[in-house]
C-alpha cells in the first residue's frame, strides 16, 4: 500500500502537510495518531492515578474529591454556570423588551380610547335635541315696513305655478292651508324688505311638513313659487285688493305645443313668442327646467305629469333669451306640452310703452 495521501479536494498528493495541485492544507494523520494516543496514556495514567488513590484514602478519601476530578467538575460547573447565565440574561432581556412593547401598546390604545371617547362626546352635543332643532329665524327682522291693519277679506286657492303679491296676490296678512291631495313646497322671496321664506305643505301627515301656516306677510313686489301637486288656499282679513296692478286681457292667443321624443332645449324669441304662459302637460311624463336670463329671475326645475300629480304649472313668465329645456323619463316616449297663454296679464306701465308707436 503506498504511503502517499491524496488530497480530497483534487485527488493530489500531499507534501508536508500541503496539496501540491490546490494548495490544500491536509491534517498529518501521525501527528494526529500521536496526540490520540497520547490522549489516551494520559487518560489511563489519570484513572490509574484514581484507584490508587482511593485505595490508599479509604471510604471517607473516596467521599471526598481527588484532584483531577475536582478540576474536571471545576470546569464542568463553570461552563454549565456560563450557559446558565448566558440564558438567564437572554430571558430577562427578552422579557425587558416585552415589558416595553405592552407598556407603549397600553399607551396607545389609553390614548386613542380617550380621543375617541373625546370624539363621541362632541358628536354628542352636536346631535343633541337642541342642536337637531334648527334656531327659530324671525324671517322678518329686517322689515322696516308694517302691513296696514285693516283691509278686506279676501281668500283664493292657488296651484303650482308663480305668482307676484300685487298682482296674482293682493298685499296682506294671510293664513296657509294645504288641501286635498296637497304637497307643494313654498318660497317666498321679497328682495326688497328682505324676506326670504321656505316651507312644505301636506295635508297628509309627513316628516318635515305642516298642514298650516298662520302670519305669512306679502308685500307688494315678493315673488311666491308653490312646485308641487295640489293646490294651497290663502285667506287673509286685511288684503290690500285697492292697490293691485291693473290687468288686461292677455293680445297672445295662440297655443304653442311643443313635441318631443328626446331632450331638447327651446329659446324663449326663437322657438315661441316670448309672454306668460300656463304649461300644460297632455301627453307623457316630463322634467322641465327653466333657465331665466333677467337677473331678477332663477333656474328651476319641476316635473309635470299625470304620474307625478302636477299636469300644470301657472304664470311661466318667459323673456328673450329664457330657456325651456325638456327631458323625457322613456326612451323613445313621445310628449306633448302645450304652452297657453294666460287669460290677463299686468297692464303695461307707462315707462313700458315709451317710444312704441
Amino acid at each position: 500500500m503506498s504511503n502517499l495521501r491524496k488530497c480530497c479536494i483534487c485527488d493530489g498528493q500531499i507534501v508536508n502537510g500541503r496539496c501540491v495541485e490546490c494548495g490544500m492544507r491536509m491534517a498529518d494523520d501521525s501527528r494526529e495518531a500521536n496526540s490520540r494516543q497520547h490522549g489516551e496514556t494520559a487518560d489511563r495514567e489519570d484513572r490509574h492515578e484514581y484507584k490508587k488513590w482511593v485505595g490508599t484514602q479509604g471510604q471517607k478519601a473516596a467521599k471526598e474529591p481527588h484532584p483531577y476530578q475536582n478540576q474536571k467538575s471545576s470546569r464542568n460547573s463553570s461552563q454549565k454556570n456560563k450557559a446558565g447565565n448566558k440564558k438567564k440574561l437572554n430571558v430577562i432581556t427578552t422579557a425587558s423588551i416585552l415589558v416595553v412593547v405592552i407598556t407603549v401598546v397600553i399607551e396607545a390604545l389609553q390614548g386613542y380610547r380617550f380621543d375617541v371617547a373625546e370624539k363621541v362626546e362632541d358628536l354628542g352635543a352636536w346631535f343633541t335635541e337642541e342642536s337637531v332643532v334648527e334656531e327659530e329665524r324671525d324671517p322678518y327682522e329686517y322689515v322696516t315696513r308694517e302691513l296696514a291693519a285693516e283691509g278686506e277679506s279676501y281668500e283664493i286657492s292657488l296651484g303650482t305655478g308663480f305668482y307676484e303679491v300685487g298682482v296674482q296676490i293682493p298685499e296682506g296678512n294671510y293664513t296657509l292651508t294645504a288641501e286635498a291631495d296637497c304637497n307643494i313646497d313654498l318660497s317666498i322671496n321679497d328682495s326688497e324688505n328682505y324676506i326670504n321664506l321656505w316651507e312644505s305643505l301636506s295635508d297628509i301627515d309627513r316628516e318635515y311638513c305642516v298642514d298650516e301656516l298662520s302670519d305669512v306677510r306679502l308685500y307688494s313686489g315678493a315673488k311666491v313659487r308653490l312646485l308641487g301637486s295640489g293646490s294651497l288656499l290663502l285667506v287673509s282679513e286685511n288684503a290690500q285688493t285697492q292697490s293691485m296692478a291693473e290687468m288686461i286681457e292677455n293680445p297672445m292667443k295662440e297655443t304653442v305645443t311643443v313635441k318631443t321624443d328626446d331632450s331638447k332645449r327651446y329659446v324663449a324669441g326663437s322657438d315661441f313668442p316670448e309672454g306668460t304662459y300656463d304649461l300644460s302637460i297632455v301627453q307623457g311624463n316630463i322634467e322641465v327646467c327653466l333657465y331665466e336670463e333677467s337677473e331678477d329671475k332663477y333656474s328651476i326645475y319641476f316635473t309635470v305629469g299625470t304620474d307625478y300629480g302636477t299636469t300644470t304649472i301657472h304664470n311661466v313668465d318667459f323673456s328673450v333669451g329664457d330657456d325651456l329645456n325638456i327631458s323625457t323619463f322613456r326612451e323613445g316616449e313621445e310628449v306633448v306640452l302645450e304652452l297657453i297663454p294666460t287669460t290677463v296679464v299686468p297692464s303695461p306701465l307707462e315707462s313700458d310703452t315709451e317710444g312704441t308707436v
